[in-house]
């Protein structure tokens, strides 16, 4: 691979993982805005999100193999977080629709927990931002065997 191509993919992957970084904070501050601390679960986005910019810290000052290796995990969690909120609001959301509409109908339902008040894509954000920090890993040379540790 010729330098300017190198060069290209290294502003890639720094592009990548500050967008990554910055939804992050977006995250925590909305989590805060939004007091999304009433029930323990709620406090799992916090620390994700609190990780992810640990990791992508880490990866943009040492970018090492064991900081790659780190940051793909920690993304890889964020990833199944932002899944798993997605499923908690949509299971809520389908709860109060049952609750407040026993014998509606499956279209109403249905219409009903997608416009509940828990929004499904507001998890979203960590599994997007998990999403960008493991392309911006993606045959990262730090992963290489053959490549010394650093870029």
């Amino acid at each position: 691979m010729n330098r300017s191509t190198e060069d290209t993919l290294k502003r890639l992957r720094i592009f990548l993982l500050v967008l990554a970084g910055l939804m992050f904070i977006g995250t925590l501050v909305e989590l805060w805005a939004i007091e999304h601390t009433r029930e323990p679960v709620q406090v799992v986005p916090y620390i994700l999100s609190a990780a992810g910019l640990i990791v992508i810290a880490l990866a943009l000052i040492h970018p090492a193999r064991l900081t790659f290796n780190l940051l793909q995990f920690v993304m890889g969690l964020s990833i199944i977080g932002g899944a798993f909120g997605a499923f908690l609001h949509l299971k809520i959301n389908y709860d109060v629709a049952i609750m407040l509409d026993p014998g509606g109908n499956s279209l109403d339902l249905a219409v009903n927990t997608v416009k509940g008040h828990n929004p499904l894509l507001a998890p979203g954000i960590l599994a997007f931002a998990g999403i960008l920090g493991l392309a911006s890993a993606y045959q990262h040379p730090s992963l290489s065997k053959s490549q010394p540790e650093r870029n």
